[in-house]
C-alpha cells in the first residue's frame, strides 16, 4: 500500500471563468444570449402581439397636447412648430420637449422594430441586457454572474410600471446608461480615436432619447466609477491624480461633442429652460405666498415630489409593505385593487423592488480592487440617500443647490432605477466568489468556508422571521395599512382595502421568508462543500428571475384597463363648441384653419368642480388638444413659469383671469351659478358661453406700472381689477391719452408663429394680447418699425401702439432652434464616418499582423 503523502499539493484558487468550460467560449455567449432572447420575448409577447403602446395617462396626454401641432405641421409643408395654443394658453412646444424632431438612430431603430411598440420594449431590454454582459465579462467575471446581473436589470419591476404609466422615454434612457458604461469603460482602456467616437455616439444617444433626468444619474454612476479607480490603482498619489485628470479630460471633451451633437433639441431646451418652472427664476406666487405667512419655497417643493419617506426603504425587501402602486384613473372606493399602495408618496405606479437575492448578495461581496464595484458599491450608497429627497436634506439640500442642473429635476426616488444595475453588478461579483474553486488530490471543491458570509446570510434570514413576526401582530389592526385621507372612508371601504393590502403583504413576507431561507441554506451547503457553487449560482439565478417576473405581470397585465384598445371618443362638448362659432365646423384641421384667420379666437376652460367659496377650479388636462380646442389649462411637467405661479395661487379660479385670457367656453358640470355664463348644450357635462370674455386683442384707457413680478402678480389677482379697462405693465408705463377714441383692432391672422392685427387710432394707445408673453424669440413689428412687447397683466404682452392706421406683426423665431438643426446636421454625420474610418483602420491593422 502506498504511502499517503503527508502534505498533499495544494492549487492555487481560481474563478470558474478561469477553468475551461465544456463548451468553447462562444457557444457559452451564444447559449445566454439565446436564453435571454427567448425570456425577454416572453416577457413582452403580450405587448408585442398588441403592437401598440398602452393607453396609459401620461401618453394620453402627450398625445394630446403634440396633436395640434402635428397637424399643423401637416398644413405647413412640414415646418416644425416651435409653439403651441393647446395648453396653457400657449406656450413653446420645442423648447419644452412637447413635439420635435425625431433623432436618426431611434428613426432607424423604429424602422427596425416595425413601429411594433413590443418588439421596441424587447429590443431596448437586450441591448440593456447585452452591455451589462459584456461589461461583466470585460472584467473576467463568468458568463453565468454577467447574466444575473444583465436579468437583474432587464426584468426590474420598476419599468413595467413605467410602461403601464406611460412613461417610455424614461425606459429608453435606463436602457442605453449600460452602453455608456461599456463605451466609457472601452476609452479609459484604449485611448484611441474609435473609443473616443463611440463613446460621443453613444453618449449622443443617451442625450437623444430626452430624458435628462436619467442620464444625469447614469453620469453620477459613470462619475463614481472613475473617481473609484484613484482609490483602487496602486502606484504614487500624483500618478493617480494624472490619470484622473486624463480621464476626466477625455471624458468632458467627449460630453461636449456629444452635447454639440443633440444640439437639436437641446439648445432650445436650455433657451426655454430659465423660463419654465425648473429654470431658477424667483417665484411670484412663493413671494406672495410668504407675505401671507403662508412661507413656500417653491423651486424646492417642485425638487422634491414623490421622495421616498425611510420607512419605505423597507420595500426592498418587501415590496409590497407598503403597497404596489395605486392608479388615480380608478376611484379608490370601487376599484380596490388599484390602490394598494398606502406609502407617503401622493401616489405611485411602480415599486423599486429589485429582488432580495440580488441584496443580499450585495451585502455577502468581498470587494477587490476594481473600480467597477467599487464605484457600484459608493453609486448605491448615495443613490439611497438621494433618494430619500426632503427626507434626507442633510445630502439633497448640498445637491440641490451645489450641483449643476440638479435642481431642474423632481422625484428624487427616481434614482433608485439605477440600482438594479450598481447592485446587480455587485452582486454578480458575490456569485463568482462563491463559484471559486481549487483542486485537491484530483478532486475538485469550493475553495473555501464562507463564514463571513454565512453569518450576514443567517443574519437576513433571522431578520425576516422577525419582519414576519411584526407584520403578524400589526395585522391585527387594520387602520395601519391605511393612507392619510383614508380615514374618512365608510367603514366598509377601510375594512376592503385593509384586507387587500395585508393579504398582498402577508404573501410578500412569505416569499421573502422563502428567498431569505433559500439564499442562507445554499450557502451553508456550498460552504461545507455539499453542493456546487455552480448550481447554487444557478438556482439563485432562476429563483431571482421568477422573483422579479411575479411582480413584472402585475404591471404588465394586459387586462387592465390600461392596455385597452378601443380609442378615445370625442366628447359631446367638442361639436358643441363647433356647432357655437360662426359656421359649423366638422373637422379638427378646418377648426384649427378657421381659428387661424382670426375668424373665431377662443380658448376653453374644463372645470373640475367648485370649492367651498364657490370658485372655479379648473381641471388639469390636455384632453381636448385631441380636437384642436386651445385650453387655458393642461399637463406638463415643464410648464412657463408665469403661468405656474398664475395657477398656484388660484388664478384661474378668477372670471377676471378666464376674461382676459380669451376663455370663450367653459366647460362644467350642470348648474353652475351664474348668469354670465349661458348654457348652450351638454349631457354629462355642460358648455357654458362666458359673455364677458375678452376677445384675443382689445385696448385699454390706462396702464398702471409696477416693478416687479409680485407685485404684477397681486394686481391682477385683486378682485377690483378690471382688464378690461386696465393694463398692469411690468416696468415703465407708456403714456397714454384716456380720452382718445378707441377704434377695436382687428385680427387678420392669429398663427402658431405669426399674429397680424390692423389697428386705426388717431393717436398712440395702448393694445393687450391674449398671448402668453414669452420674451425669447416672439418680435412685433408696426408696419415694419420695431416695438417694444412688454409683459402686461403678468402672464400677457402689451404693445404701446403709435396712433394712424398701422399693421402690427408679431413673429416667432427660435436662434437656438436654427443653430441646433446646423449642430446636430453637421456632427452626427462627422463622427459616424469617424468611427467607420477607426473600425476599417483596426480590422486592417489586425489581419496584417495576424498574416505577418
Amino acid at each position: 500500500m502506498a504511502k499517503r503523502p503527508a502534505n498533499p499539493p495544494r492549487a492555487a484558487k481560481t474563478s470558474q471563468f478561469d477553468q475551461k468550460p465544456p463548451l468553447s467560449r462562444p457557444m457559452v455567449h451564444a447559449a445566454f444570449a439565446g436564453l435571454a432572447v427567448l425570456l425577454v420575448l416572453v416577457y413582452y409577447g403580450s405587448l408585442i402581439l398588441k403592437s401598440s403602446p398602452p393607453q396609459a395617462p401620461d401618453t394620453v396626454a402627450s398625445d394630446a397636447i403634440s396633436k395640434m401641432s402635428v397637424l399643423w405641421r401637416d398644413q405647413h409643408n412640414g415646418e416644425m412648430p416651435l409653439w403651441t395654443p393647446a395648453v396653457f394658453s400657449g406656450m413653446p412646444s420645442y423648447g419644452a420637449m412637447i413635439y420635435t424632431h425625431e433623432n436618426p438612430i431611434s428613426f432607424v431603430l423604429g424602422k427596425a422594430t416595425f413601429g411594433n411598440f413590443g418588439i421596441a420594449m424587447a429590443l431596448y431590454t437586450l441591448i440593456g441586457g447585452a452591455c451589462v454582459y459584456v461589461l461583466l465579462m470585460r472584467y473576467g467575471r463568468s458568463p453565468l454572474a454577467s447574466f444575473f446581473a444583465a436579468a437583474v436589470y432587464m426584468f426590474t419591476p420598476y419599468i413595467p410600471g413605467l410602461i403601464n404609466a406611460g412613461h417610455n422615454n424614461k425606459i429608453l434612457a435606463a436602457a442605453i446608461i449600460p452602453a455608456l458604461l461599456l463605451v466609457t469603460d472601452g476609452l479609459l482602456r484604449e485611448r484611441s480615436l474609435k473609443a473616443f467616437g463611440w463613446f460621443v455616439l453613444v453618449a449622443a444617444w443617451q442625450l437623444w432619447v430626452r430624458h435628462p433626468q436619467v442620464t444625469y444619474y447614469g453620469i453620477m454612476l459613470v462619475a463614481c466609477i472613475v473617481l473609484a479607480d484613484v482609490f483602487v490603482q496602486q502606484g504614487a498619489l500624483l500618478a493617480r491624480a494624472r490619470r484622473l485628470a486624463e480621464d476626466v479630460v477625455l471624458l468632458g471633451a467627449g460630453l461636449v461633442f456629444a452635447l454639440g451633437i443633440v444640439a437639436d433639441p437641446y439648445l432650445p431646451m436650455l433657451e426655454f429652460t430659465p423660463e419654465s418652472v425648473r429654470g431658477g427664476a424667483p417665484s411670484a406666487a412663493s413671494e406672495l405666498a410668504v407675505e401671507a405667512g403662508q412661507a413656500s419655497d417653491r423651486g424646492w417643493e417642485f425638487a422634491t415630489q414623490w421622495s421616498m419617506h425611510p420607512k419605505e426603504l423597507v420595500s426592498f425587501v418587501v415590496p409590497s409593505f407598503y403597497g404596489l402602486w395605486n392608479d388615480p384613473r380608478y376611484n379608490p372606493q370601487t376599484d380596490i385593487e388599484a390602490h394598494t399602495y398606502w406609502g407617503y408618496m401622493p401616489f405611485t405606479q411602480s415599486t423599486h423592488y429589485l429582488g432580495l437575492i440580488p441584496l443580499i448578495l450585495a451585502l455577502l461581496v468581498r470587494p477587490n480592487r476594481t473600480a467597477l464595484i467599487w464605484g457600484c458599491l459608493v453609486f448605491s450608497a448615495i443613490a439611497l440617500l438621494i433618494g430619500l429627497g426632503h427626507w434626507f436634506p442633510v445630502l439633497y439640500w448640498p445637491a440641490y443647490k451645489l450641483l449643476p442642473y440638479f435642481a431642474k429635476f423632481r422625484v428624487p426616488s427616481m434614482i433608485y432605477m439605477l440600482l438594479p444595475l450598481s447592485v446587480g453588478i455587485v452582486g454578480a461579483w458575490a456569485l463568482d466568489q462563491m463559484m471559486e474553486r481549487e483542486t485537491v488530490a484530483g478532486r475538485v471543491r469550493a475553495a473555501r468556508r464562507f463564514v463571513r458570509e454565512e453569518k450576514i446570510a443567517l443574519a437576513a434570514s433571522v431578520a425576516m422571521v422577525v419582519l414576519a413576526l411584526a407584520v403578524t401582530v400589526l395585522h391585527r389592526s387594520p387602520g395601519w395599512v391605511l393612507k392619510a385621507g383614508e380615514e374618512n372612508y365608510p367603514a366598509q371601504i377601510q375594512e376592503a382595502l385593509a384586507q387587500v393590502r395585508s393579504a398582498l403583504l402577508a404573501r410578500d413576507v412569505l416569499i421573502a421568508l422563502v428567498l431569505a431561507a433559500l439564499t442562507a441554506g445554499g450557502l451553508f451547503l456550498v460552504s461545507g462543500r455539499r453542493m456546487s457553487g455552480t448550481i447554487f449560482a444557478a438556482i439563485l439565478t432562476a429563483a431571482t428571475i421568477a422573483d422579479l417576473w411575479r411582480l413584472d405581470f402585475t404591471f404588465l397585465d394586459i387586462r387592465r384597463p390600461t392596455f385597452a384598445e378601443a380609442p378615445i371618443q370625442q366628447p359631446a362638448e367638442v361639436d358643441i363648441i363647433r356647432n357655437d362659432l360662426h359656421a359649423p365646423i366638422p373637422d379638427s384641421v378646418r377648426l384649427w384653419q378657421h381659428i387661424a384667420a382670426g375668424d373665431t379666437l377662443f380658448r376653453i376652460a374644463p372645470v373640475a368642480g367648485l370649492d367651498q367659496a364657490g370658485a372655479m377650479n379648473i381641471e388639469s388636462t390636455n384632453e381636448y388638444g385631441l380636437w384642436s380646442l386651445p385650453s387655458v389649462s393642461g399637463y406638463h411637467a415643464a410648464k412657463l413659469r408665469i403661468y405656474d405661479d398664475l395657477t398656484i395661487s388660484g388664478g384661474l379660479s378668477r372670471r377676471q383671469v378666464l376674461n382676459m385670457l380669451n376663455a370663450r367656453y367653459v366647460i362644467a358640470s350642470p348648474g353652475l351659478p351664474d348668469s354670465t355664463l349661458v348654457p348652450i348644450g351638454g349631457g354629462e357635462k355642460t358648455v357654458y358661453r362666458n359673455t364677458t370674455a375678452l376677445p384675443r386683442a382689445w385696448w385699454v384707457r390706462s396702464v398702471r406700472s409696477v416693478n416687479d413680478r409680485k407685485t404684477a402678480l397681486s394686481s391682477i389677482l385683486a378682485p377690483d381689477f378690471d382688464p378690461a379697462e386696465e393694463a398692469i405693465a411690468l416696468g415703465t408705463a407708456p403714456k397714454i391719452s384716456p380720452d382718445s377714441t378707441l377704434v377695436p383692432p382687428r385680427v387678420s391672422l392669429w398663427d402658431f408663429h405669426r399674429i397680424e392685427i390692423e389697428t386705426n387710432n388717431p393717436q398712440p394707445a395702448f393694445l393687450v394680447l391674449s398671448e402668453i408673453y414669452y420674451p425669447r424669440g416672439w418680435h412685433a413689428t408696426a408696419d415694419g418699425k420695431p416695438v417694444e412687447i412688454v409683459q402686461t397683466n403678468f402672464v400677457l404682452r402689451g404693445l404701446e401702439v403709435p396712433g394712424g392706421t398701422k399693421k402690427i406683426v408679431l413673429t416667432f423665431d427660435s436662434a437656438a432652434y436654427r443653430w441646433g438643426r446646423r449642430l446636430s446636421f453637421t456632427l452626427f454625420p462627422l463622427f459616424l464616418l469617424l468611427v467607420a474610418e477607426e473600425t476599417w483602420r483596426a480590422r486592417r491593422k489586425k489581419k496584417g499582423s495576424s498574416t505577418g
